[in-house]
C-alpha cells in the first residue's frame, strides 16, 4: 500500500529552462485570395434600378460578386486555404496554429476552422517534428538551439494537426483579430516552431431593394504567419478603438439578411478611424518617432482599408489627413502659446493663461515614459531609451511640412470642439467632406488606388476584404514595397478598429526594424538615427514580395469571371434564401458549372444537419 508522502506529487514549476530567442520580422509570409466567379456588374444594377450613375460614381464600385447555394464561408475558406499551400507549396507539417475569421458561419457550435482540419488529416500525429522553418537563421529552434535546452527540444518535437486557434467573430474585424492572434502566438512561448495560417471568409448578402443591396460580395483571403515575413507586422505603430453601436447586426433567427443603421455605421466607420489615428500619432509621439504634430501620411507608401464600398474608403483617407492636419495645428498653436508665455515671463507678465493643446493630452506622462522605454529595449536591448529617441530629445518642435489640407479652413477649437472629440468633428458635413474629397485626390492616386483596384471589383467580403485590398497592392507593385511602409484600417461594426502598419521586406539595405527611409517624403525619420543595417530579405525564397506577386495571379483570376445579368444575380439570392432556411437533408441546386476548377462547394446537407464539402477537380 502506497504511503500519503510517496503518492504526492513533486513540486511543480512552470519555468523550463532560459527562454529562446525572440523570432524576428514576424509578419506575412504568403497571401492568397479566392474570389467566386460569378459576376453582376454595377452598371447593370443600376440600370434595373433606374439610378444612373448611384453605385459607379455614388459609391465607386465597378462589380460585385456573388456565390449559389453552392459555396459559403467554409468551402471558400477551404479553397483560400487549399490555393496558399499549393502554391507556395507550404506543407501541412509546417502549420501548428490555423485561425479563422468570419461573420457568415454555417453552424452555430461548429467552427469553419474544424473544416480546414480536413486539410491536415494526413499529417504525422508522432514522431519527430519538420524542423526549422522559415526564419530559422534567426530563430535557433529545432536542433539549431543546443538539444540540452528543454524548450528547444519541445519546439523540435512539434507534430501533429494545428489545433492552436479557433474561428474569431466580430463582423469585418475578425481578419485583423485573427491575424493578431496568429502574430501574438509565434511571438510567445507557446510558439512550437511553425507557421500560423490565418483564412478569412464571407458573404455579404442584402435583401432585395434594400439600399445596401449595391455593397454586397463575397470571397475569402488566407495569409500565412511566420518570423522572416517579408511583410512584417510593426509592433509599435498601432491605434484602436472600440465602442458598444448598434450600426450593424445580424439578430438570430432572420435570413441571411444584417440589419443596418446606414448612417451609424458610416459615422461609426469615420469617427473610430479619426480616433486610431490620433492614438497612432500619440503613441509614435511618446515613443519619439513623430514629432510634435507630424503628420503620419507621408510616412507611408500605401493605405489600405476595410472597403463596404469604394467611397468610403476614400472619405476614410481624408479623415486621417484631417486629423494629421488638425494635429498639426494644435501643436502649432501649443507651441505659439508656450512662446508668448516665454515672452510674457520675460516681461514680467504672468504665465500666459493658455495650457497644452491636443497631443499632449493624448499621451499622459507614464505612457509616454513606458512606450520609450519600449523602444529602447527594442533597438538597443534594454538601453536607456532617453539616448535612443532622436524626435523625443528635439522637444515640441512642430513638422512644419505643408499638407494637403494646409489651404483649408479648419478650426473646430474656435467651435469648442476639444482636441479628443476632433475625429468626430462635422462627420455629416457635406462641404467639408467635398473639400476633404478633392483636396487628398493625389494622396488617393498615389497611396490607395492599387490597394482598392481589386475591391471594386469584388465588393464587400466582410473580413476579407482588407486582405483583399492588400493582395492587390502587392500584385500590382510587387518587390517595389520593399522598404516601404504599408498604413492599414480595420474596423468591424459594432464597434472595433484599428489603425495598424506593414512594412515591406525586399532585401538590400533595409534597416534593423524593417524599414528603411527612402524619399524625404516616406520614412524619413524612423526615430533611430543612424542605426541602418543591411538587410538581405526573407531566407525563405517560397516567401518574398516577388513570389507573392506571381502566386497570387490576380489578372488571371478576374479574367476567369463569368458576368451575369440582374435576373440571374436575383434568382441565386433567393437560392441561397431558400437554402438558409431549408430542412435537412438538403441537396444544393446551384449549378457546378459556376464553382471554380480546384475550388471547394458544398455537396449535401445530411439528415442530420452535417454539411459536406469536396474539392471540385482541376480540369
Amino acid at each position: 500500500m502506497l504511503s500519503a508522502e510517496s503518492s504526492s506529487p513533486p513540486s511543480a514549476s512552470w519555468r523550463h529552462g532560459p527562454d529562446l530567442p525572440r523570432p524576428e520580422a514576424v509578419g506575412i509570409l504568403a497571401v492568397s485570395v479566392y474570389v467566386p466567379r460569378q459576376k453582376v456588374s454595377m452598371s447593370d444594377l443600376e440600370a434595373v434600378d433606374c439610378c444612373p450613375g448611384k453605385y459607379r460614381v455614388g459609391l465607386g464600385q465597378d462589380e460585385m460578386a456573388f456565390v449559389s447555394d453552392r459555396e459559403d464561408a467554409a468551402s471558400m475558406a477551404l479553397t483560400a486555404a487549399h490555393t496558399l499551400m499549393e502554391r507556395y507549396s507550404v506543407r501541412p507539417e509546417e502549420i501548428g496554429h490555423v485561425q479563422v475569421a468570419t461573420e457568415s458561419g454555417v453552424d452555430r457550435s461548429k467552427s469553419i476552422k474544424s473544416h480546414l482540419l480536413s486539410l491536415f488529416n494526413t499529417q504525422a500525429q508522432a514522431g519527430p517534428g519538420p524542423g526549422p522553418g522559415p526564419g530559422s537563421k534567426q530563430q535557433p529552434g529545432g536542433g539549431e538551439a543546443g538539444g540540452a535546452d528543454g524548450l528547444a527540444d519541445a519546439r523540435a518535437a512539434a507534430v501533429g494537426p494545428p489545433s492552436e486557434g479557433a474561428d474569431v467573430v466580430h463582423a469585418c474585424f475578425g481578419g485583423t483579430a485573427a491575424l493578431m492572434a496568429a502574430v501574438a502566438w509565434v511571438e510567445s512561448r507557446r510558439w512550437d516552431g511553425r507557421l500560423a495560417l490565418v483564412v478569412a471568409s464571407d458573404v455579404a448578402l442584402y435583401a432585395p431593394g434594400s439600399p445596401a443591396r449595391a455593397t454586397g460580395g463575397c470571397g475569402a483571403a488566407a495569409l500565412l504567419v511566420g518570423p522572416d515575413a517579408p511583410l512584417v507586422l510593426d509592433p509599435l505603430w498601432y491605434g484602436t478603438h472600440g465602442e458598444h453601436a448598434y450600426d450593424f447586426w445580424k439578430p438570430l433567427g432572420r435570413l441571411p439578411y444584417p440589419a443596418v443603421d446606414g448612417p451609424l455605421t458610416l459615422d461609426q466607420f469615420l469617427g473610430a478611424e479619426g480616433r486610431c489615428a490620433l492614438r497612432l500619432a500619440a503613441r509614435l509621439e511618446a515613443a519619439g518617432e513623430l514629432r510634435r504634430g507630424e503628420a503620419l501620411l507621408p510616412r507611408c507608401a500605401a493605405f489600405l482599408s476595410h472597403a463596404p464600398f469604394n467611397k468610403l474608403l476614400r472619405k476614410g483617407l481624408a479623415r486621417v489627413a484631417l486629423m494629421d492636419e488638425l494635429r498639426r495645428r494644435a501643436a502649432e498653436a501649443e507651441r505659439d502659446a508656450a512662446g508668448a508665455g516665454s515672452a510674457d515671463r520675460r516681461e514680467g507678465r504672468g504665465g500666459g493663461g493658455l495650457a497644452p493643446a491636443g497631443p499632449s493630452e493624448a499621451a499622459p506622462a507614464a505612457a509616454e515614459r513606458w512606450v520609450a522605454e519600449w523602444v529602447g529595449e527594442q533597438r538597443d536591448g534594454g538601453a536607456p531609451a532617453e539616448a535612443s529617441c532622436r524626435a523625443a530629445e528635439e522637444g515640441q518642435q512642430v513638422a512644419e511640412a505643408p499638407g494637403p489640407l494646409r489651404g483649408l479652413d479648419l478650426d473646430p477649437a474656435k467651435e469648442g470642439v476639444p482636441y479628443e472629440s476632433y475625429p468626430m468633428w462635422r462627420l455629416g458635413d457635406k462641404g467639408l467632406e467635398g473639400a476633404l474629397a478633392e483636396a487628398t485626390q493625389g494622396l488617393w492616386g498615389s497611396k490607395a488606388e492599387d490597394g482598392a483596384w481589386l475591391q471594386k471589383q469584388v465588393g464587400n467580403s466582410y473580413t476579407a476584404s482588407l486582405w483583399q485590398g492588400l493582395a492587390s497592392l502587392v500584385w500590382r507593385r510587387g518587390p517595389a514595397l520593399g522598404g516601404r511602409r504599408l498604413l492599414l484600417y480595420s474596423y468591424g461594426s459594432g464597434t472595433l478598429a484599428s489603425l495598424f502598419s506593414l512594412v515591406g521586406r525586399a532585401g538590400s539595405g533595409t534597416s534593423g526594424r524593417g524599414s528603411a527611409p527612402s524619399t524625404a517624403t516616406e520614412e524619413s525619420t524612423n526615430g533611430f538615427a543612424g542605426h541602418v543595417e543591411q538587410d538581405p530579405g526573407p531566407a525563405d525564397p517560397r516567401f518574398t514580395l516577388e513570389a507573392m506577386r506571381t502566386a497570387l495571379a490576380l489578372g488571371d483570376l478576374m479574367a476567369s469571371r463569368t458576368a451575369r445579368s440582374v435576373e440571374q444575380y436575383d434568382a441565386v439570392a433567393k437560392q441561397v434564401e431558400a437554402a438558409y432556411g431549408a430542412p435537412a437533408p438538403y441537396e444544393p441546386v446551384g449549378d457546378l458549372a459556376d464553382v471554380a476548377p480546384g475550388a471547394y462547394c458544398l455537396t449535401r446537407v445530411d439528415e442530420i444537419g452535417r454539411r459536406r464539402y469536396e474539392r471540385k477537380a482541376l480540369t
